[in-house]
C-alpha cells in the first residue's frame, strides 16, 4: 500500500494480523490491532496498549486483504509486537 491509501478507521493487514488506522502523519501511519476479541476497544482513544507507528517501509507490505506474507528481514514483527505489549499509564512491570 502507499501512504495515500490509508484513511482513519481503515482496516489493513500485515503478516502478523489485522490493524486499524487511527491517525495519519506526514510519513507515519498510526494503528492498533483490529483483530482483538473485545472490539469495543477500537472505538476511540485512549487505546489500551497504545498505538503503533507504521513507517513507509512497513506500509509497502500492508494490504487491504489478508494474505500470506513472507518476512525477509523486515523488523515490523518484532517492533509491532514489542510496542503493543509495552506497559501503559506509566506502570512498570516487575
Amino acid at each position: 500500500m502507499q501512504h495515500s491509501d490509508f484513511q482513519t478507521g481503515l482496516d489493513f493487514y500485515t503478516a502478523i494480523g489485522a490493524w486499524r488506522c487511527t491517525d495519519i502523519g506526514t510519513r507515519v501511519v498510526h494503528a492498533i490491532p483490529a483483530d482483538v476479541p473485545n472490539r469495543t476497544v477500537l472505538g476511540g482513544t485512549p487505546y489500551p496498549g497504545g498505538e503503533v507507528g507504521v513507517d513507509e517501509k512497513d506500509q509497502r507490505v500492508a494490504s487491504l486483504r489478508p494474505q500470506p506474507v513472507v518476512f525477509t528481514g523486515s523488523q515490523l514483527l518484532g517492533r509491532l509486537t514489542h510496542e503493543w505489549q509495552r506497559p501503559t499509564h506509566g506502570h512498570a512491570r516487575a
